[in-house]
């Protein structure tokens, strides 16, 4: 996960706000249409995903031999890279579809950052076969923009957000497909699926047709025959953090509380968090989330309508041990974590047990899909691959 016009929001229909609604963002889009969401009641854990038919979203799965710590066969790859005459070197946000594995790169600006992800200079999007070894070298997808971040990827499409060429004070959220093979002067222009007036910092991709964005508030950002249309979706506070895989349910974490937003639209209560930990970010695989504590690095499981902490053994966060988290993953069988500074990347299992360190650096970002995982190591500026399977 990263850290970030003029028609006024009209109310959901049939919601009653709970968000701070002298707050909400303005959205340049087509009119809204209130996207189908609703307060819906979660009949059951299993019906998370609004469907009784399956979702199509698959769980990263675990080798039989699952490798540890410096024994995972590992490659890295430059960002050392460019756009135009710009040097880019800071890489930022993870997303994975098809054979490919997208991410941005800022600029140094000599004002670097110091509060998470608020990266200020220009950047690119690029890509990269995401089974990347030593010496791959990445192409851009996109041109030089201001700020890009929040990038997710799905159903054939790859999404971001980057400032407002026209004002600063915007943010827009683009759509590219992912099907072609394209480079920096040979893509087409991505498509303006809405415009924002407040920073984004996360974005999923929920369906094929429906992605939400995470400001201040939270936004879905839905298809319809006559275009994109946005609307404000009624969690139960702003300035959280979002999480999903796709085609699976996305999850939103704000203080203690879990909430998943299924991919009908209907928001539903997921789990309560432990009173002691109030700044819960969360990590998902289809309909099934885990949290993490941005501070300390204590990581949480659902149990029944709360979350308890997972047990851990090793290099366990605690006390005098802190580990700032900045984001996490999931797959069948451990949650992973990227830890910047000199933190570095984590894997706990998910039903508790030891907590091992697979590499050191100062990383920002984590993926995994069933044979690796991904991270950005931003004073290292290098994204690594490390193999799930003993060699």
């Amino acid at each position: 996960m990263l850290r970030a016009p003029a028609a006024p929001l009209v109310a959901l229909l049939g919601l009653v706000c709970a968000v701070s609604c002298t707050q909400l963002p303005t959205i340049e889009a087509a009119p809204v249409d209130g996207g189908g969401v609703d307060a819906g009641a979660l009949p059951d854990a299993n019906a998370l995903d609004g469907s009784s038919e399956p979702s199509g979203c698959q769980v990263p799965t675990v080798p039989e031999a699952v490798c540890n710590g410096s024994i995972c066969p590992r490659y890295a790859v430059s960002t050392v890279l460019s756009a135009g005459n710009v040097a880019l070197v800071y890489p930022h946000g993870l997303a994975l579809s098809g054979k490919w594995l997208y991410f941005a790169v800022q600029e140094a600006t000599g004002q670097e950052p110091t509060d998470g992800r608020n990266f200020k200079g220009r950047g690119a999007i690029f890509r990269v076969d995401r089974q990347l070894r030593d010496g791959a070298v990445p192409v851009a997808v996109s041109g030089l923009q201001e700020r890009p971040r929040a990038i997710t990827a799905g159903f054939g499409a790859v999404y971001w957000a980057a400032a407002d060429p026209k004002s600063a004070d915007k943010t827009v959220i683009y759509r590219l497909d992912d099907t072609v093979e394209c480079g920096l002067m040979t893509c087409p222009p991505p498509e303006v699926i809405a415009t924002v007036s407040q920073p984004v910092t996360t974005l999923v991709v929920s369906s094929a047709d429906r992605v939400l964005a995470m400001t201040d508030t939270l936004i879905s950002i839905q298809k319809k025959p006559s275009g994109w249309l946005s609307a404000p979706v009624a969690v139960t506070t702003g300035g959280g953090k979002l999480a999903g895989l796709n085609g699976g349910v996305a999850f939103y974490a704000s203080g203690l509380n879990v909430e998943a937003i299924r991919a009908d639209g209907a928001v539903v209560s997921y789990a309560t968090g432990v009173a002691k930990f109030n700044d819960l970010d969360v990590a998902a695989a289809c309909t099934e989330a885990a949290a993490f504590s941005t501070n300390s690095g204590v990581a949480f499981a659902r149990s029944g309508s709360t979350l308890a902490p997972i047990q851990c053994t090793g290099q366990c966060p605690g006390a005098t041990t802190a580990t700032v988290t900045y984001d996490g993953a999931l797959d069948a069988g451990f949650l992973y974590l990227a830890a910047p500074d000199a933190g570095g990347l984590f894997r706990l299992p998910r039903g508790g047990g030891e907590r091992i360190k697979l590499i050191d650096g100062d990383f920002w970002d984590v993926a995994v899909d069933n044979d690796n995982v991904y991270g950005t190591d931003i004073n290292g500026k290098r994204l690594v691959r490390i193999l799930k399977r003993t060699p």
